[in-house]
């Protein structure tokens, strides 16, 4: 595979945005949409992997997950060079989104659990976070709103600490009270309603043991700052775009002081050890529900 492309940009220029082939975007829609964040959720994508041979399943579930907006970041495909074939994309942009998640097991959730630690990964995609994590802790429950992705994350090896769950309730009445020491969530809250950020973190509270920690990421903006994504608007951008909602540093810490959490601490994600300034994805939020 050739390496990499040198995609020098002149400075006060945005780039012109990526339009992807037509026969992918009506691929996006009919397989990806949703109109509730729900994306990939099919129920067919099970049967489509189990009947998928072992040395191609990868590759599949590489290229369906490409298709959501959530798991690969936007206008990614700009990244390479034109010539490139898709699949050759898709290949090498799972590859850094490998390496970007082993920095986030290494320095938000190893130090944060323990080898018996009890662990919820809420919105867990195709779960390659909860499988880096397995070795650490005692077990994971993945749970995640896409049937779909739940059912690629199935299809695919993984450890047999780690279980997964689909979640269509805007509750998490499928896991028990004061039953795991880890709640853990990455780029997820920020894709919720107000009502559902708020409801979300009321049941990370019930969840957790006493003493038990919540470690999540959110984007944050300053007071007067926009704080729902402007770019949010007609039918079709609903079902295939990110909502983005934001809050501010005091926003956060009242709703989760509300839930019953003591005070929090807030941290740039680029400030952490091993990720780079240019990976401005937020914060970091940790509580510890009183002992």
């Amino acid at each position: 595979m050739a390496g990499q492309a040198d995609t020098k940009i002149t400075p006060g220029t945005p780039p012109a945005p990526y339009r992807r082939p037509l026969f992918t975007r009506i691929q996006q829609f009919v397989l990806a949409s949703s109109k509730d964040h729900a994306f990939l959720d099919r129920p067919y994508f099970g049967l489509v992997m189990a009947l998928t041979p072992r040395r191609w399943k990868r590759p599949l579930a590489n290229y369906i997950l490409a298709l959501s907006p959530h798991y690969f970041l936007p206008n990614w495909e700009r990244k390479y060079p034109a010539e490139w074939p898709h699949a050759d994309k898709v290949a090498a942009n799972a590859k850094e989104g490998l390496a970007y998640r082993r920095k986030i097991v290494d320095h938000l959730i190893i130090p944060n659990a323990s080898a018996d630690c009890q662990m919820l990964d809420f919105g867990c995609g195709p779960g390659v976070i909860a499988v880096m994590a397995a070795p650490y802790v005692g077990k994971i429950t993945a749970v995640d709103v896409s049937r779909g992705v739940i059912a690629i994350s199935r299809a695919l090896d993984h450890p047999s600490n780690v279980e997964f769950l689909a979640n269509r309730k805007d509750d998490l009445s499928i896991i028990a009270s004061a039953s795991l020491d880890l709640v853990f969530s990455f780029v997820v809250l920020q894709h919720l309603t107000p009502d559902q950020a708020g409801k979300f973190l009321e049941e990370f509270h019930r969840v957790l043991k006493p003493g038990g920690k919540l470690v999540f990421q959110i984007k944050l903006r300053e007071a007067g700052e926009p704080r729902h994504d402007p770019g949010v608007g007609g039918w079709l951008h609903r079902r295939t775009m990110l909502r983005m909602v934001f809050y501010t540093r005091a926003d956060i810490q009242h709703m989760v002081r509300e839930c019953g959490f003591g005070d929090c601490t807030i941290t740039n994600l680029r400030d952490y050890e091993g990720f780079a300034k240019e990976h401005d994805n937020g914060q970091i939020i940790i509580a510890q529900k009183p002992a």
